[in-house]
């Protein structure tokens, strides 16, 4: 099992909520972030949770699932530049 970050922006709220999950695999954490962004409506980063937090952000980061109506899922994938 992996530990997993997720940040979910589908709140109004400034800040993001942010989960931690664990998986056993990357494929099985995209899925995850991709049913939340789906029923939330709003995007969701998908991150390794840092050993003590001690990874920068972009180290850390994988991707951003998005809810969309033209993927069979219901969501699609992307991976943000800073």
């Amino acid at each position: 099992m992996r530990k997993y970050e997720l940040h979910d922006y589908s709140d109004e709220a400034a800040e993001p909520v942010v989960t931690h999950i664990d998986v056993s695999s990357d494929t099985a954490a995209r899925a995850r972030a991709g049913r939340l962004a789906k029923n939330n409506g709003g995007p969701v980063d998908l991150a390794y949770a840092g050993p003590g937090g001690r990874a920068s952000w972009p180290q850390r980061y994988i991707t951003t699932a998005g809810q969309s109506e033209h993927h069979a899922s219901g969501y699609y994938f992307e991976r943000l530049e800073s």
